[in-house]
């Protein structure tokens, strides 16, 4: 569920914010491109960084981190007008989603070492079924209350259920990363 909501909020990120950022932000299409160039940037800049700091703080705690900082980024969306703290904006939800796939697929490996293929076939179909549903629920809100306020909420609800769930189940995780 962590797999669905979290890495389904990061795809349907990427699939609707060229759409948001010219629709709703009111960005002519090559900033609103370039929006989307700043989120991939940040997505890779952003799996070095966290590649880094899981070797030194453990995965759980680099995940809850991670939805910790998506979940800030997509508040500050709402409240953002100025185009160029827009674009940090678009950087910097590349930064917070960037290791949320890898951090848990780790965890299913450390959890299901010896079924580790079907644990990293399952997290593989339940992020494409999570960016299936998530980009749908940005369809379905965006019609409702328009693009910009439905944008958000259908990313900011499914980044926040996420977090939710890595923080009711963090002792759990976190002592499953620690067995020898």
């Amino acid at each position: 569920m962590i797999t669905v909501f979290g890495v389904g909020a990061q795809n349907g990120f990427y699939l609707w914010l060229v759409s948001f950022l010219k629709e709703a932000q009111s960005f002519p299409i090559f900033q609103a491109s370039l929006g989307l160039s700043l989120f991939s940037i940040g997505v890779a800049i952003g799996r070095l960084i966290s590649g880094g700091l899981t070797a030194r703080i453990k995965n759980t705690r680099v995940l809850l981190i991670l939805l910790g900082s998506l979940n800030v980024v997509l508040i500050l969306f709402r409240f953002a007008s100025h185009h160029d703290l827009i674009l940090v904006l678009c950087f910097s939800a590349g930064l917070a989603s960037s290791g949320l796939f890898p951090s848990i697929l780790t965890l299913g490996g450390i959890n299901f070492p010896h079924r580790a293929g079907t644990v990293m076939g399952m997290i593989g179909t339940a992020a494409g079924i999570g960016g299936a549903v998530i980009s749908c629920l940005v369809s379905i809100a965006s019609e409702q209350i328009t693009l910009g306020p439905g944008f958000l909420v259908a990313l900011s609800a499914p980044a926040l259920i996420a977090f939710g769930l890595v923080g009711i189940f963090y002792k759990r995780l976190k002592k499953s990363e620690n067995k020898p």
